[in-house]
């Protein structure tokens, strides 16, 4: 089955919508065991990894070459707004408690989500290729042939988990800084 780029942007923020649920189930229960966190942030990341890269070039799909410049802008600009203004309005909502900002993390990804499935590319005039086993790993023989890229790829997933530090915002400013 051929996956289009708007099918693997859906799966991602499903999965996503799904790690936010989980950590609003685990903040609600109150269990501090600290590998879950991580075990819910990798699984996030992971998605991100995949689907952020995928969201980047579908932009070109759902607008014609025209605007295009004009829609790559109003993209990133609403991009930046969302990465700013997410976690601020997360450490605001954190004050009900952090299971109402993951909450609302995953109503946001679920919409997202059913957003994403709504969409209908614009149909090129290309040919279309026979997808097949082939296909789909010829990508990771490519990764792990070049190693420069495997060890880009490492060091940039290696990043995205670690430097990824917003979800922990709300910890931050409650028990560590203690602002609320």
């Amino acid at each position: 089955m051929l996956f289009r780029s708007s099918r693997v942007i859906t799966i991602g923020y499903a999965v996503t919508a799904a790690g936010a649920i989980a950590l609003g189930v685990v903040s609600a229960l109150h269990m501090p065991v600290s590998w879950i966190f991580y075990a819910i942030f990798f699984i996030i990341a992971f998605s991100r990894a995949i689907y952020a890269p995928t969201s980047n070039a579908f932009v070109p799909a759902l607008v014609p070459r025209e605007i295009f410049p004009n829609a790559l802008a109003w993209n990133a600009s609403l991009a930046k707004i969302t990465q700013i203004g997410g976690p601020a309005a997360g450490g605001f909502l954190y004050l009900a408690g952090p299971e109402w900002a993951y909450g609302l993390t995953a109503t946001c990804f679920v919409i997202g989500t059913i957003a994403n499935w709504m969409i209908t590319p614009r149909r090129r005039s290309a040919t279309v290729t026979r997808f097949d086993a082939g296909t789909l790993f010829a990508g990771f023989r490519y990764i792990f042939v070049s190693k420069i890229i495997l060890g880009a790829m490492a060091v940039d997933l290696l990043v995205v988990f670690m430097g990824n530090v917003t979800p922990l915002l709300p910890i931050f400013a409650k028990d560590i800084l203690q602002i609320g």
